[in-house]
């Protein structure tokens, strides 16, 4: 009994030998990646800063130009050019970067090879897609009422939280979900005055219902303007399912549609020159053509903004690990749009023609109040995410 004895401790003593180096050994590389943590953390706050900056201006300009792209391409063609346009060209410049972005990091096969089921792309995809082309076509030819438009889109915050309580297993501090609601409230000043005033809309005064309106029914407005809140709501629920898996790892002939589409991409290309060179030749007069210049003018930036937008906010959801935070920033558009149609209007002579018209109104002190409190929600939310950072 007593070698028994003798052996227990030996063996009791030897392994808490044992645990005392491996506590050593433990502490000394809690040190270590405790320093790695503290020297990296001023590159990761820089960058949490730039890709937030760049998320806020990319979604300020998609705001602004879409409007008057599709003012100046529905003059020489429809929404289907835009959208055609639009979707190869961007696949083409997310392809390019991202194979740019291999070669630079972890290699081009790393790179393209998605965290997730290809089951999972498609189903994303599928309804990525259907919202971007219900907006586009809701807003096409003023289906939507024009003073509307805008405002709507602050509904898309709304979701991000309604899909977090519901779907997100992720959990969202209760501070972080306070400052969303403040910037929710900022959001609701800033629109308050555009859902009311219906005679101004992007800068410029309305003197008729149709010039706002089109030659739509009411009906039909009511009809699209669900359509165009359903479209929203799929295009937060996108954000929803991609936080889930990148953080888990008319009534037209078929002659008619193809003139339009041609002509829609022959502007987009620099085809007005020729255009208006041949209508003169002819005899014919070119003032129908002198517009066609508008298209490429907002074409290849909203396009750049919208590669730019895509890029930047899929990056500042993997870094944030969240779809509300992410949805958050992108909205601060919303009260700098407002402040732009303050300064300049849209006008409805020559379509897609931008034009200085500072005016001070309403719209602009509810705007810049609105600003004031979404960016103050906005500090919270970031002292919020840097403090669970330094936590974690």
């Amino acid at each position: 009994m007593e070698d028994v004895e003798r052996e227990d401790l030996l063996i009791r003593a030897s392994s808490g030998i044992e645990l005392t180096d491996n506590e050593d050994s433990f502490d000394g590389t809690k040190g270590s990646v405790l320093g790695e943590n503290k020297t990296n953390s001023f590159y990761d706050k820089v960058q949490f800063i730039c890709i937030g900056l760049l998320l806020c201006c990319s979604s300020t300009a998609i705001i602004i130009l879409l409007p008057l792209y599709l003012e100046a391409v529905d003059f020489h063609g429809d929404a289907y050019t835009a959208i055609i346009f639009t979707c190869f060209s961007t696949t083409l410049g997310l392809f390019v970067v991202s194979c740019i972005a291999g070669r630079l990091r972890n290699g081009l096969r790393s790179s393209l090879m998605p965290p997730f089921a290809f089951s999972f792309v498609l189903r994303t995809g599928v309804i990525y897609g259907l919202s971007c082309f219900l907006v586009i076509y809701s807003l096409e030819r003023k289906k939507v009422v024009c003073h509307l438009q805008d405002p709507i889109k602050m509904i898309v915050l709304i979701f991000s939280l309604f899909y977090y309580f519901f779907f997100c297993r992720k959990m969202m501090s209760l501070e972080k979900i306070l400052w969303s609601s403040l910037v929710i409230i900022g959001l609701f000043i800033t629109v308050d005055y555009g859902l009311c005033d219906e005679f101004l809309c992007r800068g410029n005064e309305r003197k008729n219902r149709n010039e706002d309106a089109g030659d739509w029914s009411w009906q039909s407005h009511v009809v699209w303007t669900l359509v165009y809140v359903v479209a929203l709501a799929l295009w937060s629920l996108t954000y929803t399912l991609l936080e889930g898996h990148l953080l888990m790892s008319g009534g037209s002939s078929a002659d008619e549609f193809l003139n339009l589409t041609r002509n829609g991409l022959y502007c987009h290309f620099g085809g007005h020159d020729k255009m208006a060179h041949n209508m003169s030749n002819e005899g014919m007069s070119t003032s129908i053509y002198d517009t066609c210049h508008q298209v490429a003018i907002y074409a290849w930036p909203f396009l750049f903004a919208y590669i730019l937008f895509v890029l930047s906010s899929v990056q500042f959801l993997i870094m944030t690990e969240s779809a509300v935070f992410t949805v958050a920033v992108s909205t601060i558009a919303l009260p700098l749009a407002g402040i732009w149609w303050s300064l300049f209007r849209m006008t409805a002579s020559t379509p897609g023609l931008l034009e200085w018209f500072p005016a001070a109104t309403g719209g602009l002190v509810c705007s810049v109040f609105g600003l004031l409190i979404v960016l103050s929600g906005m500090v919270l939310l970031c002292k919020a995410h840097f403090k669970e950072f330094r936590c974690g």
